[in-house]
């Protein structure tokens, strides 16, 4: 290590971090442990000899330390040490001061979520004290929490985050460098997740009524394959003691192309801004339908969101459901054609576990079957590209599985509520967290319109 040989505490601070590389790696410990090669990466251009020296001198001055996690990991890792982490204050400072001379970043400039995180680090945050969050940035997740009201990040998930938010690592550059605003933040495809327990839904609270002068939505219930309107019965009752306009039609399960041109033909005779909430199959039939100028915003209830020229089958074939066993019972028809439905001694454990089991037994006898054709009609328009999305599904879904519902939602951008346990009939089992979806969608779309 060179030195510049005087005696000074800046002099001899800059012989231990003043080295080209040496700050950076700091920097990139600071948000947790890192491997070699995960530095390596997080420091692009750097000369690998370069890497191994830096880590060589860092270590001997006591900033850094190299350990080996303990099993079943063993994997090794660099960290800094007590001395390391009192850096942070000079590194903040040093972001601050750098800002006036950081220029807007160009097409060949890395930009790594870590580093846009740093700026937020140690500043006022609206996370309460208690409540975490996963922030997944592209490849990496983060560690988000509340610290006497400052914001604390660290590197890895929260696993028992009340929430999970997904966006590109260029948006949250832009974001939290006053770039864009929250709001332009959650058009460029960012997805925001809750993690809810059933023990903890809104159903408790007061239901929020409409504001006066606000032009509120129509609301639209779009029930799925394999049941009918009555599902959202218990949806219903609670939308309707706000005060809401609620409407729950039949849905004709003949197939993409007949189902959404009649949804379409109900839309065009209502009065004002309409908010459709499809179920399952209905998630594909308010995806094509919703195109409508007079649809302001989507409510997936665990419903399917392909995108345009995307089937049903599509989807599920790169996410297999979870349900084991033979299901679906065909039956052909006096005209040739064949439907399916659920085969009654399955319905409960595969599609409303979580429902009592006379209510399960009655859905399974009165289920409506759905032409065998309808998951192989691709949609003809992907409404959500356009309009405002929320989401809610249960994390033991097993006709759709929930990576499929992760996936479908990141991609449109939606709001998005995780219920821990609950089935796919999550608008029966947990109508209390489902009914405030709605309400939450209600209320963003009528805000629009008074925009």
């Amino acid at each position: 290590m060179k030195s510049y040989g005087q005696a000074c505490a800046i002099a001899r601070a800059l012989d231990i971090i003043g080295e080209r590389w040496s700050l950076l790696l700091v920097r990139e410990l600071t948000l947790g442990p890192r491997r070699y090669r995960d530095l390596a990466t997080g420091l692009p251009g750097i000369p690998t000899n370069v890497l191994a020296a830096r880590l060589k001198d860092l270590q001997a001055a006591g900033v850094i330390i190299r350990r080996t996690l303990p099993a079943p990991t063993d994997v090794t890792v660099y960290e800094l040490t007590s001395a390391g982490q009192a850096l942070q204050p000079a590194l903040s400072e040093l972001l601050d001061w750098g800002q006036r001379y950081a220029p807007q970043p160009t097409e060949d400039d890395e930009i790594q979520p870590g580093w846009a995180l740093l700026n937020g680090a140690g500043r006022p945050t609206a996370l309460r004290a208690g409540q975490t969050c996963e922030l997944r940035a592209g490849p990496e997740f983060f560690y988000l929490s509340s610290d006497a009201g400052k914001l604390t990040v660290r590197r890895g998930p929260a696993p028992d985050g009340d929430a999970v938010i997904t966006m590109s690592a260029d948006t949250l550059y832009r974001l939290i460098s006053g770039q864009i605003t929250v709001t332009d933040a959650v058009g460029h495809s960012t997805s925001v997740y809750r993690r809810l327990s059933p023990r903890n839904d809104r159903s408790s609270c007061p239901p929020r009524r409409k504001e006066l002068g606000m032009t509120s939505p129509t609301i639209v219930l779009v029930h799925g394959a394999f049941s009918d309107a009555s599902s959202w019965r218990p949806v219903f009752d609670q939308l309707h003691s706000d005060g809401h306009t609620v409407l729950a039609p039949p849905n004709p399960l003949r197939g993409v192309p007949y189902d959404s041109s009649y949804l379409a033909s109900l839309v065009d005779q209502l009065d004002g801004p309409v908010v459709l909430a499809g179920h399952s199959y209905g998630g594909v039939v308010i995806t094509v339908a919703g195109s409508s100028d007079k649809v302001a915003g989507l409510v997936y209830v665990a419903g399917v969101a392909p995108d345009k020229g995307e089937t049903v089958t599509d989807l599920q074939g790169r996410f297999p459901p979870l349900a084991m066993g033979t299901v679906l019972r065909p039956a052909s028809l006096p005209d040739g054609s064949t439907e399916i439905s659920i085969d009654p001694a399955r319905f409960h454990d595969v599609f409303c576990a979580d429902v009592p089991a006379g209510d399960a037994a009655y859905m399974a006898i009165s289920q409506r079957p759905v032409s065998a054709t309808a998951f192989d009609h691709p949609a003809t328009a992907a409404a959500w590209r356009a309009k405002p999305s929320w989401a809610v599904f249960g994390t033991a879904d097993l006709p759709v599985a929930p990576e499929q519902h992760r996936f479908s939602y990141d991609r449109a951008g939606s709001t998005v509520t995780e219920v821990q346990g609950a089935s796919h009939f999550v608008l029966m089992s947990q109508p209390g967290i489902v009914a405030g979806v709605i309400r939450e969608a209600v209320t963003a779309c009528a805000a629009n319109a008074l925009a």
